[in-house]
């Protein structure tokens, strides 16, 4: 919650522990969510600030991309270029190169090719209350081991929606119902 991403290389720490690098994402707001692209040989890392515009770095800490974002004036999500609230977690993809997901409070779930999410994203999924068909904010984002599914946690019902990368996002192809924590 001190705004700052901190990497430190264990081989090369000497006796005072301090970081090799400090990267700030978005000064004044807490992290919600980090993660490294295993995947390439790039070794990209994305961070999520309390912000919709999550930031792709190089493992150096010097700053790629920032996700575009979306017009919070347009009524349907799926025509804004990005998130229009804070977005909560962002994931690479296990098994394709490049490939992000990211949740919102905004209630969508958003995939991204890291070369180009300055621009727009490639598909928007629009988390839905299973009872109701209103919007829900997305709290946790994850995907399936193999890269086929991916999923997002709907706090508001405590449940865990999971969509086939291949689509269709109409509605989820499960609902697991009780699978988060209130």
């Amino acid at each position: 919650h001190d705004y700052v991403v901190r990497m430190w290389d264990f081989a090369g720490m000497d006796s005072r522990l301090r970081s090799f690098r400090e990267v700030v994402p978005e000064d004044g707001c807490p992290l919600s969510a980090l993660d490294f692209d295993h995947t390439s040989a790039s070794r990209l890392f994305v961070a999520a600030a309390n912000t919709a515009r999550p930031r792709i770095y190089t493992r150096d800490g010097r700053q790629l991309a920032v996700f575009a974002q979306g017009d919070e004036y347009l009524h349907d999500m799926a025509a804004t270029a990005g998130h229009v609230q804070a977005v909560t977690d962002v994931l690479f993809s296990p098994v394709d190169d490049g490939t992000l997901l990211s949740g919102s409070l905004d209630g969508t779930l958003r995939l991204w090719a890291a070369d180009t999410a300055h621009k727009r994203q490639r598909t928007v999924v629009k988390a839905r209350t299973q009872a109701h068909r209103v919007r829900a904010a997305v709290s946790r984002v994850a995907w399936a081991a193999d890269g086929r599914l991916f999923a997002g946690g709907v706090a508001v019902e405590r449940a865990v929606q999971l969509w086939p990368l291949a689509g269709p996002f109409g509605r989820p192809s499960a609902v697991l119902a009780g699978a988060c924590a209130a």
